[in-house]
């Protein structure tokens, strides 16, 4: 699975629109609007803007498997 793929499913799996994920992130809603419709490569910084938005760390993120606790 790619990573838009990927931050497709958290998003959804939140249940959350573009412009909540924006608000929850403090990145642009254009920043957003790219990462999903032009399937534009995130940096860093901003996947991990999202990932924090959304609970999770980037090695969380990037697992083949979800991690056991």
């Amino acid at each position: 699975m790619d990573t838009n793929e990927r931050l497709r499913r958290l998003i959804a799996a939140r249940g959350w629109s573009e412009y909540r994920l924006s608000k929850e992130s403090g990145l642009s809603e254009s920043t957003i609007g790219n990462l999903l419709r032009r399937n534009t490569v995130p940096s860093i910084a901003t996947l991990k803007a999202v990932c924090d938005a959304c609970g999770v760390t980037l090695s969380e993120f990037f697992a083949e498997y979800p991690q056991v606790t």
